[in-house]
């Protein structure tokens, strides 16, 4: 037994990357640890819990597709940790929604998924951000 929790806590804080990817669709980037903050190619992001080890720099960043938002350019919700400039390579229609790969245009090029409304037009180039 990985982690004994409600539904909710197991989808939302999962303890290991291997029970975030069985739980559901899950966007894993490298980060490092700090202050209560880990800083990863999205943002620096706040913790939503305290670390179970503090002496660990190296971690996994999660966030849901449902916490990405696909941006028009004059678009910029309050609730955005930063945005990032990205290009759709993929978009999959899934009825209500659509599952949409995008690759950042910063350094690395890390792919992350999105869902938009499944008849939302989605341009081949946009903006995302990660919602706090």
């Amino acid at each position: 037994m990985i982690q004994t929790a409600t539904p909710e806590t197991l989808y939302r804080r999962p303890v290991t990357r291997e029970l975030a990817l069985f739980v559901g669709e899950a966007v894993l980037l490298p980060g490092t640890l700090h202050d209560g903050h880990v800083s990863c190619e999205l943002s620096e992001l706040r913790l939503c819990a305290p670390s179970v080890n503090p002496s660990q720099k190296d971690v996994d960043v999660m966030v849901r597709p449902e916490q990405i938002r696909v941006l028009r350019a004059a678009d910029m919700p309050s609730n955005c940790a930063a945005v990032h400039d990205a290009i759709v390579t993929n978009v999959v229609f899934q009825g209500q929604d659509a599952g949409v790969a995008l690759q950042l245009q910063s350094g690395s090029r890390a792919t992350v998924r999105a869902r938009v409304p499944g008849g939302a037009r989605t341009e081949r180039s946009c903006t995302i951000c990660a919602a706090r």
